[in-house]
Parts: C-alpha cells; sequence; structure tokens
C-alpha cells in the first residue's frame, strides 16, 4: 500500500497505472506510435533514482546481492499523512477521556449520535506510556492506566489541566406558561393581517 496526500491508501499497481496514464496523456495528440510512447515512459520510470530508496534506481537495486537490498530496505521510513495536526499534543500523565463509538460509527454516524449526545466516556483516565507505530513518523499508540487496550490520537480527548467545578444554572421557563396570552393581540403578527 502507497499512502497518497490525499489520506487514502492506494495499492502500488494502481498507483503506477495511474501515473503511466498521467504521462500517456501527454502524448496523445502526437502522431507516434503508442508501443514507442510506452515504451519510453517505462524506461523513464525505470532509470528514475528514488529518494526514499538512497538515489537508486530500481534496475539498480535489483542488480545489487541482498545484503545491500536489505541495507537499503532499513532506512526507509513510510511516510504518512500527517494527522490530528490541529489537535494538542499529548504526553505521560495527561488526563483523557476516550471515545465510546465504534470505527464503523467514527466513519458513517448512526442518527443515534447526531446532535449533542455524549460520545467520550464519562471516566477520566491519565496516560500511562506512548509509543510510535512502527514504520510511521507521526502515528502514535497511548496506553491509559486502568485500561489494557492501547488507543489512538482521535480516540482520546484532552482534558483540560483547569475544568470549572461549578455548573452554572440557567434560568428557563417550565412549559406550563403559555408563550401568548388568550387575547389576539399577544400573538404572532402574521404579515397576511
Amino acid at each position: 500500500m502507497v499512502f497518497s496526500k490525499t489520506a487514502q491508501p492506494v495499492h502500488v499497481v494502481e498507483k503506477m497505472n495511474q501515473e503511466i496514464a498521467k504521462r500517456i496523456q501527454l502524448y496523445i495528440d502526437i502522431d507516434i506510435d503508442p508501443s514507442e510512447v510506452l515504451t519510453n515512459i517505462l524506461v523513464g520510470f525505470n532509470n528514475r533514482k528514488r529518494s526514499r530508496r538512497n538515489y537508486f534506481t530500481p534496475i539498480e537495486i535489483l542488480q545489487m546481492n541482498k545484503t545491500k537490498q536489505k541495507q537499503i530496505a532499513k532506512n526507509i521510513v513510510y511516510q504518512t499523512p500527517q494527522e490530528h495536526y490541529n489537535k494538542k499534543k499529548l504526553f505521560v500523565g495527561s488526563f483523557v477521556r476516550v471515545l465510546e463509538m465504534s470505527r464503523k460509527d467514527q466513519r458513517h454516524r448512526p442518527m443515534k449520535y447526531k446532535g449533542y449526545k455524549r460520545k467520550y466516556s464519562k471516566d477520566v483516565y491519565q496516560i500511562k506510556s506512548i509509543k510510535r507505530v512502527p514504520g510511521t513518523l507521526t502515528v502514535f499508540k497511548y496506553k491509559l492506566n486502568g485500561n489494557k487496550v492501547e488507543f489512538f490520537r482521535n480516540e482520546l480527548l484532552l482534558v483540560p489541566e483547569f475544568v470549572d467545578k461549578k455548573i452554572p444554572e440557567i434560568d428557563t421557563k417550565p412549559f406550563s406558561d403559555p408563550l401568548f396570552g388568550s387575547d389576539d393581540e399577544d400573538g404572532l403578527w402574521i404579515p397576511s393581517d
């Protein structure tokens, strides 16, 4: 799988087909044999140096022995899109709440989560440890005190250090009070009258 700039995983073969199709589009109007164009495009792909592969071409890598190939493969760090860049960073000891929605519900929210219903746990947990997901730079898993499951950043809500202890009271009218009097003058003004 290849992680594209739009954060959608793409199969390697599909990505290569897309790249070749883009280059073929450039030569559609020129009167050249399509087989020659395709050959030139593939030669260009095979001779292009890959920055993530220590600036070797695929053909050069195939000609190397297995130990050199493994050494190059060790240096590869798979780039993932920068996730949750707008969320505050979590540290060991931070207090968080856990998202109570399943992954399926996060992707396509069911009607029961619309509005202002509670999506996070009432219990507050403290982060016990943080570990980076292997092969990534910006993706971490968080382990919480009192919980065996590890969570990703999008499943945690940071509880700020200073929280209001007193809940303000809102003065509202009970439903038994009528909104309008018995007179027509107290009612709504309708422009057609």
